[in-house]
């Protein structure tokens, strides 16, 4: 496997395109005027400088690099531990679990690859009070919650059979500790109460069939964030890069109204009313109002080390921006070491 090594470069905007995770349609990748697909050119851009010897490294624009263990790492989602100021990935290709720490820049293998059954790993998310790491299973239509101080798996939930299989992609959990799922291939948002108790039953929260989302035979629902107070769920459509607002009392769904639709949607951060977006290979930001009824987007930003990014978290005035690389796994030729990036968020 050839190893690439990564440059620092002036900012730019990357790759265009979105990863739909395990058992999905590849990324959709867009090409230059020369007719080359924009990743590989990222690729080439990226394999001609020095990766320091340490486990975080600066690049330009004052980014940094987290570097992740293993040559099949593939991370797709990203969760943070406010307690404990680190932050988790996953693997799409094999389930390994890392945790990394945001200030020292050490990152560690936090469960093999394969532990407990677990061959896939999509959106995840920390419940720091109740010391919970929640996970998305993909195709292998799995949810997951393991203790975060011991790696521990408090649970496990297979979805129930049915026409189409789902697709688990993302999860969000708001302050009373329910966990909430999307499906990109199946009109259901899922539920797991979450009480002091232990995680509680898999449910099917929220029916989308005869509703408002539109749910077609390639990618739907994908990114899905609670709001600070937990009264609303906000996702994104993959397809049509629509928003939409869950209320989590009613259950009532309501379309956002967008000033520009946030074409090929993944992972997204919430930060008050300010939406951040993983969209074709960068990230849009999304003023909502206070009732989250209505968004403008602001501006679209990316950086040189962005390699198809999925997702990101907020942590201070900065973003980690998972580089993913899910457009080199069907060859096995992915750039090495695969990496998060810790950029600045601009002003």
């Amino acid at each position: 496997m050839k190893r690439r090594r990564i440059l620092a470069l002036p900012l730019a905007l990357p790759v265009a395109a979105c990863a739909q995770g395990a058992g999905v349609p590849a990324p959709t990748v867009a090409a230059t005027s020369s007719g080359a697909p924009e990743a590989t050119a990222a690729s080439a851009a990226v394999s001609a400088a020095t990766v320091a010897s340490v486990d975080a490294t600066a690049v330009a624009g004052g980014a940094r690099l987290y570097r992740l263990p293993g040559e099949r790492a593939y991370p797709e989602g990203i969760a943070y531990d406010t307690t404990r100021r680190v932050f988790y990935t996953g693997s799409l290709a094999d389930g390994a679990l890392f945790r990394g720490d945001v200030d020292s820049g050490v990152v560690t293998v936090f469960s093999p690859a394969r532990t407990d059954g677990r061959a896939t790993v999509l959106g995840m998310e920390v419940d720091a009070a109740r010391r919970r790491l929640w996970l998305a299973g993909g195709a292998a239509q799995r949810m997951y919650v393991y203790d975060l101080d011991t790696a521990r798996l408090v649970r496990q939930y297979v979805v129930p059979a049915g026409n189409p299989a789902s697709l688990i992609n993302d999860v969000s959990v708001t302050p009373e500790g329910d966990a909430y799922f999307t499906d990109t291939q199946r009109p259901v948002l899922w539920k797991i109460s979450g009480g002091q108790d232990g995680p509680g039953e898999l449910e099917p929260w929220l029916d989308l069939a005869a509703g408002q989302v539109p749910y077609g035979p390639s990618a739907n629902l994908n990114g899905i964030v609670s709001t600070p107070d937990g009264t609303h769920l906000i996702s994104v459509h993959f397809r049509s890069g629509k928003l939409f607002r869950f209320t989590v009392a009613s259950r009532a769904t309501h379309e956002i109204e967008l000033s520009t639709p946030v074409q090929n949607g993944d992972g997204l951060a919430l930060d008050g009313t300010t939406l951040f977006v993983v969209a074709s290979g960068k990230i849009t930001r999304v003023a909502l109002t206070p009732d989250y009824t209505r968004g403008t987007t602001r501006d679209t930003f990316g950086h040189p080390s962005f390699m198809l990014p999925t997702t990101l978290r907020k942590v201070g005035d900065r973003l980690l921006v998972i580089n993913s690389q899910l457009d080199t796994l069907a060859a096995g030729r992915p750039v090495l070491p695969f990496t998060i990036t810790s950029v600045p968020i601009p002003p």
